[in-house]
């Protein structure tokens, strides 16, 4: 339900034949992050979010793939 309230998008079965989540996977994999089993919709596009101590969203980043991840400098900042 989360990531639904978070308005968090599901990727369409032509999202996951494209390339760059393929290379997105391989680089995770290259940097020793190794994938474990599927848990829940794997077709749940990530999301990042900064949310202050009044519950107040002061940064949103919605991924258009899977591979796509938040910039963390945006995240800190």
């Amino acid at each position: 339900r989360a990531y639904a309230v978070y308005g968090l998008g599901r990727a369409s079965w032509s999202d996951l034949a494209n390339p760059k989540l393929y290379l997105g996977g391989l680089r995770a994999t290259l940097r020793g992050n190794l994938p474990g089993p599927p848990d829940g919709d794997t077709r749940v596009l990530p999301g990042a979010f900064v949310i202050d101590p009044e519950g107040v969203v002061r940064y949103a980043h919605r991924a258009g793939i899977a591979s796509e991840i938040a910039d963390p400098a945006a995240l800190l900042t």
